[in-house]
């Protein structure tokens, strides 16, 4: 991060910020389902909630996911059909997601 000031109104601001990484809360985690490798999409069976959410390769590390793949997240609410989209897709160690019975 640099600090310069901003000519027209003389204040000082920040510039040249960076995203080191991003925080656990509202993190979910699950095992990837059902991966459509040709239509670039696949889903994952959450652990805390019943209906599986969607996502696209690219909101996942690597472009790329297979089924099994454990994987944390955060959700939010899918463009006009109300499905459950995952975002910041993130791989997890093999071992890493239990789910209750």
């Amino acid at each position: 991060m640099t600090v310069c000031i901003d000519k027209p109104t003389k204040k000082r601001r920040a510039a040249r910020l960076a995203v080191t990484g991003f925080g656990r809360e509202g993190r979910e985690q699950g095992v990837v389902t059902k991966v459509k490798d040709d239509l670039n999409y696949a889903f994952i069976r959450c652990c805390d909630r019943p209906d599986p959410a969607f996502f696209h390769f690219n909101d996942i590390e690597g472009n790329a996911a297979a089924n099994g793949d454990e994987v944390e997240f955060n959700v939010g609410e899918g463009k006009g059909d109300g499905r459950l989209t995952a975002k910041r897709v993130t791989k997890l160690p093999h071992g890493t997601v239990g789910f209750e019975r």
